[in-house]
């Protein structure tokens, strides 16, 4: 995948279920829509073309190819991925096209603009170009037409360049963890052949020929099996149309239709019943041991009583859904020694159940699986069940804009890799079908669904430790648990948070109105000492325009107390959200919170020198989020069951995240070093912490920030009428009791460092198979930084950015992704441009290297007009334009700071002049002072005993 983060897992779930069925290469396409300009070329080039009335400034274009990892043979492992990595290296017209800024500029474009991803089934390239630039369109086809037309170069210097980035987003990516679950599905089925352990995928990569690589590509990278998508701001459509007959018209089409192969999907579905053990690949933290997991496939069977292969699809997603949220419901307790999850298959055509537990515990996780599964099976789902999950699949859908760019994207990809339908109502007919759709025929679908298997089965023991368990013991224990199924008893729901007679013993107390300030924001003083903030206005853009967002803090948190109940203090906003409050333990809040537009509360927390609670929701759901706020700081629910449920899971996620420790621990010892004392415990730390936890002090401590309404400021922005509004704030907030106990009030402050510039090396506990760097240009100072040299900060860390793409796309150092930051620190009183990559351990030396060069070469030399205004422009306006900054997150931000840290607010007149007064010569002074060796600290972690 270039550039844009993608979760693997996330990846290969989404590709992996879209691509199951499209199997066949001339396809029969079903109803098209009328407005979509369609066709197909003489050699089997199919383009799609859909106007828009968007406000989308960019037409996106994508060129689809119906192929993908699915498609590789034994030899070829991973090819298809590092195929789609080659053109943005060099085709036949274009060297490192992401790295072209004289030609980004021309087509008024960014990198992020062009891209490609991978699936199982198809490989998806993007060229997202301004409406209306031709220069851009020409471009973008050309493009699209080296990769479609065999002129993808393969030069042996820039394929071997890649190795090293390609490696490095393997690692990135998280596929160590994902290696069992591939594992299943080859096991299972014929795909991901020649797939290869973590321990042999670095070799492999290093080592693998230019010949599988080319012939992957010769294969399949056909017209016949390629479609280009243009949908946004068209102003010509027949225009566009013609060119993209001009340029892929000439294609070579195959002497004979390409045909897939074998279709792995009913491949899978005609085999017997399978049944794998093999071990972990991921080894156990010393002294902890990995649990047993075990994993459950019910093959898909075709539904005769639904309509069309995706409604099928459809229904089959959200009985999965519904399957799932019984199984939790069964596991709504504390200290469970197992977690039960059901989701559709990735990869696969079946519904995947996965039970995780205890060595012990597995047969009775078994168990308890299949007599909730068997009882669903006899049973059915209840009306009110089917109700629920029937209006929320409405109501989700009528919320789906059909004139997104997004929307229209989905639904021709559907159309030509699924066959799917593409009609203009498709939205409407979705709806219709989801209302006429009957719990008769729900219920009969989830008795087809489960009235079968598990015809397939792997259990995964932990490495190093084998679990002796044989096929027949796992089939018994299904038929025991089938056997004492019970009958479904539906869960108490709550239906209000406080009853209306405690509400109403929460009297309306005097405040006092300090009056509006030159922002327009009202200010008043409840009976309490609470401030109150109010600025109502209606943010146009953004993701919360349409909610309301309150923050409340106070200037007292964690070091207020002895610094042996550090830990109790600082993760007592966990363990009252693991335990509940007022009468309700988690589960229950779960369940209520699901239905409002905060599903997860509000959310307290508590750092070093400062506490609060934050919450975003719509008006609607305001009294219920303040009601939870009230709760929450009065009568926090206190359970010693639940206290070791909490410390169990920190445990488990601490062995669980193997990967992400080792930065976590990382960045917690780089803060610690730096005196960041506004962090929250990362990594090992965390587990370390739980076991300092007093339970009593923990209470005592939170209640006593929390019950501490003087010191507190609340700031509410958004959409809302103070006159509705301010009685219940003054209602919930008014009524928060003040303790007696008095705080000290810890002040900013700054930790005395070592002598720079220094170097420190970490070595992690867990082996690492790349390095991880993290240098700091670090300053403390008491003094506010002004917003001036804020901006100016920002560009230079924008100027590394795009600088440090040189050190993959030029070097060839083997460097996947990479980031500069200007950090701001107003808590403990330090402003830090951050440089933060991973690399491969032989790159270390020159990398380093390179960064010294590049930022003497921007202190010493400045920096170009190109480069300037291209970070100016790409950087700096869209963050600071007026849009942007009347978002509800953006004023929510900007009057916090105010509150907190004095920073003044500005009017964007004023946000206007800075930024036209920030040039080259001011930057090139600050560059000097902000990038100076003597503020420099590097942090290094690595495996390697010498680098």
């Amino acid at each position: 995948m270039i550039f844009k983060k993608f979760s693997t897992l996330c990846v290969l779930l989404l590709y992996g279920m879209l691509c199951l069925n499209a199997q066949a290469q001339y396809p029969v396409k079903v109803a098209l829509a009328p407005d979509i300009r369609y066709g197909q070329l003489e050699n089997g080039f199919t383009y799609y073309i859909k106007a828009l009335p968007t406000e989308e400034t960019k037409v996106s274009m994508r060129l689809l190819v119906k192929a993908g990892s699915y498609n590789q043979d034994a030899n070829q492992y991973g090819m298809a991925h590092f195929l789609e990595h080659m053109p943005f290296v060099r085709t036949e017209h274009f060297v490192h096209i992401r790295k072209d800024l004289e030609l980004l500029n021309k087509m008024q474009m960014q990198p992020e603009d062009i891209g490609g991803i991978t699936g199982g089934n198809q490989t998806n390239y993007w060229f997202d170009y301004p409406s209306g630039n031709t220069f851009a369109l020409q471009n973008g086809l050309l493009f699209f037409k080296d990769i479609a037309s065999g002129n993808i170069k393969f030069h042996q210097k820039d394929v071997d360049g890649e190795r090293g980035s390609f490696f490095e987003e393997y690692l990135f990516s998280g596929n160590e963890d994902l290696y069992n679950s591939l594992k299943i599905v080859h096991s299972f089925s014929n795909r991901y052949s020649g797939l290869k352990s973590p321990r042999q995928y670095h070799q492999y990569i290093q080592e693998f020929k230019l010949a599988p690589l080319k012939r992957f590509y010769k294969k399949w990278y056909h017209p016949d099996h390629m479609a280009i998508v243009c949908i946004g701001n068209i102003e010509n459509v027949e225009a566009l149309e013609q060119k993209i007959k001009t340029t892929f018209g000439s294609l070579q089409k195959p002497s004979q239709p390409l045909l897939s192969g074998v279709d792995t999907a009913q491949d899978y579905l005609a085999r017997k019943n399978q049944f794998i053990h093999f071990q972990d690949s991921i080894t156990s933290t010393k002294g902890f041991e990995l649990p047993v997991n075990l994993h459950f496939y019910m093959r898909k069977n075709k539904n005769t009583l639904i309509g069309t292969e995706e409604e099928q699809e459809l229904l089959q997603q959200l009985l999965a859904q519904m399957i799932d949220k019984r199984l939790q419901e069964a596991q709504a307790d504390y200290n469970i020694p197992y977690t039960i999850h059901a989701v559709p298959a990735a990869s696969l055509p079946a519904l995947k159940v996965q039970v995780t537990a205890d060595p012990e515990e597995v047969g009775q996780a078994t168990k308890k699986t299949f007599s909730i599964l068997h009882q669903i099976q006899k049973e059915g789902f209840t009306p009110k069940e089917w109700e629920t999950f029937q209006q929320k699949q409405v109501q989700y859908l009528e919320e789906v804009n059909p004139q997104s760019i997004d929307y229209w994207k989905k639904q021709i990809n559907n159309h030509f890799v699924l066959n799917y339908e593409l009609v203009a109502d498709k939205q409407a007919k979705k709806v219709k079908f989801w209302k006429s759709l009957s719990l008769e025929k729900c219920n009969a679908a989830v008795k087809n669904m489960l009235s079968h298997g598990p015809e397939d089965i792997a259990v995964i023991s932990p490495k190093n430790k084998p679990y002796p368990i044989e096929e027949h013991e796992v089939r018994k224990w299904i038929k025991d648990g089938k056997a004492a199924a019970q009958p479904y008893m539906p869960p108490k729901r709550i239906s209000q948070l406080i009853p209306l007679q405690e509400q109403a013993q929460l009297q309306l107390l005097p405040y006092s109105n300090e009056g509006k300030d030159a922002w327009g924001a009202q200010q008043l003083k409840l009976k309490n000492g609470i401030t109150l903030i109010l600025l109502p206005f209606q943010p146009t853009t953004g993701r919360f325009k349409n909610k309301i967002m309150l923050h409340g803090f106070t200037p007292y948190g964690a070091s207020s107390f002895p610094k042996d109940e550090y830990y109790s203090t600082v993760f007592a906003p966990q363990i009252i959200k693991h335990t509940g409050v007022g009468p309700f333990n988690k589960f229950q809040l779960r369940d209520f919170l699901k239905e409002t537009s905060m599903h997860f509360g509000a959310r307290t927390y508590i750092s070093a020198k400062e506490a609060g609670v934050k919450v975003e929701v719509l008006p609607e759901d305001l009294e219920t989020a303040l009601q939870f706020i009230y709760l929450s700081f009065t009568h926090p629910r206190k359970e010693e069951k639940a206290f070791r449920d909490w410390k169990r899971q920190v445990e488990k996620s601490h062995l669980k995240e193997k990967n992400l420790r080792v930065k976590l621990d990382f960045y917690h010892m780089i803060h610690n070093e730096i005196g960041n004392l506004s962090a929250s415990p990362q990594g090992s730390d965390v587990y370390r912490g739980s076991k300092k936890v007093q339970l009593d002090k923990t209470y005592e401590n939170y209640k006593s920030l929390m019950q501490n309404p003087e010191s507190f400021t609340v700031m509410v922005t958004g959409d809302f009428k103070i006159d509705k509004a301010l009685p219940l704030f003054n209602r919930y907030l008014g009524n928060i009791p003040q303790q007696s106990r008095a705080l000290p009030k810890v002040k900013t402050s700054s930790k005395k460092l070592p002598k720079r510039p220094f170097t420190k090396i970490y070595h992690p506990k867990t082996f690492i198979e790349n390095t991880h760097l993290f240098f700091s240009y670090h300053h403390q100072s008491q003094d506010k930084v002004d917003l001036k040299k804020e901006i100016a900060t920002e560009i230079l860390a924008g100027i590394l950015n795009f600088r440090m793409k040189e050190l993959r796309l030029e070097k060839k150092r083997a460097v996947y992704l990479s980031l500069a930051t200007s950090e701001i620190n107003r808590s403990d009183a330090y402003h830090a441009i951050n440089i933060i990559l991973s690399c491969s351990n032989e790159d270390v030396g020159t990398i380093t290297e390179d960064l010294k060069t590049m930022i003497t070469e921007i202190k010493n030399n400045g920096v170009g007009e190109e480069l300037f205004q291209k970070v100016m422009k790409f950087y700096i306006l869209p963050k600071y334009n007026e849009t942007k900054r009347k978002q509800n997150k953006e004023i929510q931000k900007s009057r916090y700071e105010h509150e907190r840290y004095q920073v003044p607010l500005y009017q964007q007149k004023k946000v206007n002049t800075i930024i036209r007064s920030i040039d080259k010569e001011y930057l090139n002074e600050i560059s000097k002072v902000f990038l100076a060796d003597q503020f420099l600290m590097k942090f290094i972690a690595t495996s390697e005993t010498e680098l």
